[in-house]
């Protein structure tokens, strides 16, 4: 089991880096295509009529990539923001105003950790329930930049449910194997 949530953890974590990577990207070329290309290279083009085919050339090859490069990084960085959130529970270092459970006996401490930790599960299911429900509902319906239907970037949270749950029962788990050896 350990074995395989170590694989779990590596893959979000590859592939919070990769999305990481390609949001940067796809931002560093709208950046590149709005004020080298569609501002300075249009303003000597102007200047320098020369360079107006060149001008021309670019801004119509590259276009229809920079329509999407607003639009793909949002629903990415809703990925990696999920990934992340998974990645930091599974390390338990989610920000948590604590101080007054730290405050009670060890055993009241254990219960109300035990029934947030439930509360987390119900929320959690009761996530990726809805959000399978609307990826049913309305996934196919297509971004306004690509043929690539809205499924494919809601799917992170049914997928991110997924994770959540296995992350707060892997605590709980760890609670019980811990409040037992402490007994």
């Amino acid at each position: 089991m350990k074995r395989i949530l170590i694989i779990i953890d590596r893959t979000v974590t590859v592939l919070s880096v990769f999305l990481l990577i390609v949001s940067a990207s796809s931002l560093l070329f709208a950046i590149f295509y709005r004020y080298a290309i569609m501002t300075h290279l249009r303003e000597l083009s102007e200047v320098y009529l020369w360079l107006a085919p060149t001008f021309h050339f670019l801004s119509n090859a590259l276009a229809d990539i920079s329509t999407t490069t607003d639009e793909i990084p949002g629903f990415i960085l809703v990925w990696i923001s999920f990934l992340g959130a998974y990645l930091v529970e599974r390390e338990a270092n989610h920000i948590r105003f604590d101080m007054l459970v730290e405050a009670l006996p060890k055993r009241l401490n254990w219960v109300i950790g035990l029934v947030m930790q439930l509360l987390l599960v119900g929320f959690f299911a009761m996530l990726l329930y809805y959000s399978s429900k609307m990826i049913w509902i309305d996934g196919m319906s297509e971004i306004e930049t690509l043929p690539i239907g809205q499924g494919w970037f809601m799917a992170i949270l049914p997928l991110a449910s997924v994770l959540m749950i296995l992350s707060v029962c892997i605590n709980i788990y760890k609670g019980f194997t811990c409040s037992s050896s402490l007994s």
